[in-house]
């Protein structure tokens, strides 16, 4: 086993990650590299989790081989979505609005783009229980008081 302390560029003292890979054979660039490229596939991990991709409440086997690639699934329609669709900034800014403990946040999490798709359908579910805008006003420009006051 080997060791590895990594310390960002500024940082004075202790270090900021701590690496513990068993492959004695690689070097420390390669096994840094590995580490960097897992990163992505770490978070993805822990944000299913916390959305409970991870503890499916079923019982049968077949549901449970099920249940995790769904959500997974879900996971990517809602990242591709806020790709499309999503306003990054406009989250930002209102997110450190909301909590100003998060003026270093400059990317928008998992949680943020769910948060937004959410609204979004909320959006629509409201809109589409509204009444229908009529076809035929009610009030033409002829009808209208200003247009009889101006002829």
């Amino acid at each position: 086993m080997q060791v590895i302390l990594i310390r960002n560029p500024g940082t004075e003292t202790g270090f900021d990650v701590a690496l513990a890979p068993t492959d004695t054979t690689a070097t420390a660039a390669v096994l840094i590299a590995r580490y960097d490229s897992r990163w992505t596939i770490e978070t993805c991990h822990q944000e299913a989790n916390a959305h409970g991709v991870g503890d499916p409440r079923n019982r049968v086997q077949r549901a449970i081989e099920r249940t995790v690639p769904f959500g997974f699934l879900n996971q990517t329609i809602t990242i591709a979505w806020y790709q499309l669709h999503g306003d990054p900034e406009a989250d930002l800014t209102a997110r450190r609005k909301a909590a100003p403990w998060y003026r270093q946040k400059t990317t928008v999490s998992y949680t943020d783009m769910l948060a937004a798709l959410r609204r979004e359908l909320i959006r629509h579910e409201y809109w589409a229980q509204a009444p229908q805008t009529p076809t035929d006003p009610q009030i033409t420009a002829a009808l209208s008081p200003s247009a009889q006051a101006a002829a």
